[in-house]
């Protein structure tokens, strides 16, 4: 495995390697695995509601709560830890800790238990974090890391911008202004730009785009859930999570009516589901046969390729090596 360097060498001027071999690209892909795996914490917050009911709690808030002043806590320590230990340890320690956190989560029979189990994750969580944050620097040198994080968050902008700005102006509209006042046209426009701009560059730009496929059943899905669903029915499900993931969990247990209700409400929603992904499917297939066909590339490309010296090679490097030395001891002499 290639050494690390550091900040420090990388401003001096130490040659980097080029990023790209094998070593490295299992490293990327170890850090989005943990990535991933510290995304599996919000299941907790989604689940909050049936457990707070389970567990029959009154202390719901430390559940967040103590997730989030640990991994605070443990973001200020792990640069130290990991230079002194080692990126490798700590990053294993950082999932241990978190895997047993969340089996503990999962296992809780107490809100106690559960908070102690929260706090646990947490410490995991934000340390995963921290140490996927400094192996990425080390791997990724500093004159490209700010284009790098740069590039991350220009789709984050747009999209949280643009729909933010269509937000206001559609909850304003009508109520607080006219529609068709500056304060409502302005933000609406700004959006809609925001919006284009970001589809613009997820498709264009990005290899790994924020918004995956999915997102569009599921956007349709919640949609035609909040339409076809009462709206009293509604509005006893927890702010702030998905109608689906609501609902789905206490379906058994909801009165003869109201379950024949909802079961009806998912099937007509199913249902324009499919229509809407076979139709984007047969747009596709539709397209593709306009296509271009392009040849693939029949040369490999070894610019990457780690070189190594062969015995030979290495018996006259070190010969030439000595035979300098021999000269500039002879000459100070």
């Amino acid at each position: 495995m290639p050494a690390v360097v550091d900040a420090e060498e990388q401003e001096k001027g130490v040659p980097v390697q080029p990023f790209g071999n094998e070593v490295e690209g299992n490293t990327v892909l170890a850090y989005i695995l943990g990535h991933l795996h510290f995304a599996l914490s919000t299941t907790v917050s989604t689940a909050l509601p049936i457990i707070v009911h389970d567990l029959n709690g009154a202390d719901f808030v430390w559940v967040a709560s103590a997730y989030a002043l640990a991994a605070t806590t443990l973001l200020s320590v792990t640069d130290g830890m990991s230079q002194v230990f080692g990126r490798q340890p700590c990053m294993l320690l950082s999932l241990a800790l978190f895997t047993l956190g969340s089996a503990l989560c999962g296992s809780a029979k107490t809100m106690n238990w559960l908070i102690a189990a929260r706090t646990l994750q947490g410490a995991g969580g934000g340390s995963i974090l921290a140490i996927s944050a400094i192996v990425i620097s080390d791997l990724v040198p500093l004159a490209e890391g700010a284009v790098y994080n740069g590039f991350i968050g220009i789709s984050n902008v747009l999209v949280i911008g643009s729909s933010t700005a269509m937000v206001l102006a559609l909850t304003w509209g009508g109520v607080q202004h006219l529609w068709s006042s500056a304060q409502i046209l302005v933000p609406l426009v700004i959006g809609l730009l925001g919006l284009l701009l970001f589809l613009l560059y997820e498709a264009k730009v990005v290899k790994h785009p924020l918004v995956w496929r999915v997102t569009i059943c599921m956007a349709v899905l919640q949609t035609q859930l909040t339409k076809w669903l009462l709206t009293e029915f509604v509005s006893s499900l927890p702010e702030g999570v998905s109608i689906v993931y609501s609902t789905i969990p206490i379906i058994p247990g909801l009165s003869k009516p109201l379950h024949t209700q909802v079961r009806a409400a998912f099937a007509d929603s199913i249902c324009i589901l499919w229509q809407v992904s076979i139709g984007i499917g047969g747009i596709g297939a539709l397209v593709s046969l306009f296509m271009k066909g392009l040849l693939l590339h029949k040369q490999v490309d070894k610019k990457w390729g780690i070189e190594e010296n062969t015995s030979q090679e290495w018996a006259d490097e070190e010969k030439s090596q000595v035979t300098a030395l021999e000269i500039e001891s002879t000459l100070s002499q």
